[in-house]
Parts: C-alpha cells; sequence; structure tokens
C-alpha cells in the first residue's frame, strides 16, 4: 500500500487520505466544498504521480532542456507535467460532479480551486499533501466566494 513499506508513509499518505475523505463526506456532503475538495485530493492528487512519473520532463524536453525529468518544485520530488494533470484533474471532475450531482458550482470559481489547489500540492511536503490540499480548497473556495 506504499511506495517504500514504511510505517511513517502509510500512516501520513494513504491513512491521512483515507480520514480527509471520511470527514468531507461525512461534513461537506453534496455541497459545493465537498465536491471541490474530493476532486482536489481523489482525482487531481490521484492522477498527478501516474503523469508526473510517465511524462515528467517532457515539456523541458520539447523546449530543448535535458532529457532527466524535470522536477520544479520545493521538494524536488514533483513535475510540472505532474501539476498540470493535477489541476486539470480537478477542473475536469468538479464540473463533471456538479453537473451530475446537481450542485452548480460557477466554472471559474472552479478552475481557480483547482489551479490554487494544484499550486499548493506542488509546494507542499508529499507526506502532508492530504492535509493540505483540503485545508488550501477550503479557504480559497471561501475567499474567493467573498
Amino acid at each position: 500500500m506504499t511506495r517504500t513499506h514504511s510505517f511513517r508513509e502509510l500512516l501520513l499518505g494513504p491513512t491521512f487520505f483515507v480520514l480527509v475523505m471520511v470527514v468531507v463526506g461525512t461534513c461537506f456532503f453534496r455541497t459545493q466544498l465537498g465536491i471541490l475538495i474530493m476532486c482536489a485530493l481523489g482525482w487531481g492528487d490521484g492522477v498527478a504521480p501516474f503523469v508526473g512519473v510517465k511524462f515528467g520532463g517532457a515539456i523541458s524536453r520539447a523546449l530543448g532542456g535535458t532529457t532527466a525529468p524535470d522536477r520544479w518544485c520545493i521538494n524536488g520530488q514533483k513535475s510540472l507535467e505532474g501539476s498540470i494533470a493535477f489541476f486539470l484533474a480537478s477542473f475536469l471532475a468538479a464540473c463533471f460532479f456538479s453537473t451530475w450531482l446537481s450542485i452548480p458550482i460557477a466554472p471559474m470559481l472552479a478552475l481557480k480551486v483547482s489551479l490554487i489547489a494544484a499550486i499548493s500540492e506542488a509546494i507542499s511536503p508529499s507526506d502532508a499533501d492530504n492535509i493540505v490540499i483540503p485545508l488550501v480548497v477550503a479557504g480559497s473556495f471561501h475567499l474567493l466566494q467573498v
């Protein structure tokens, strides 16, 4: 269930993911905020590592950079391609579930929240992003509503 088989990774990654999703699903069931958090954490953070590992460094190579995958964020573990995938997956999932569940979310709000979430995921420590992302989504959602 973890990449390194370490207890620390199991505690901070999947355990926090499950706890956050249970809390969000219980407290924010069928709300705009619940959709945005679950889409960012479930879809954005779920898709980003796959795209980052598979295509990391492709943009840099296309622009004449190095052949090694470039890691662009503070901790050096995440790629620009993964962050773009995070943003797109979060935004598209929010639009889809908003429509499917008949809970209207303004597309521009979903776009802004998804972008802020993608940036926060890129600069957050890998073992804390399951906590950071929901907090940033909630904060940006409330700030952008004003």
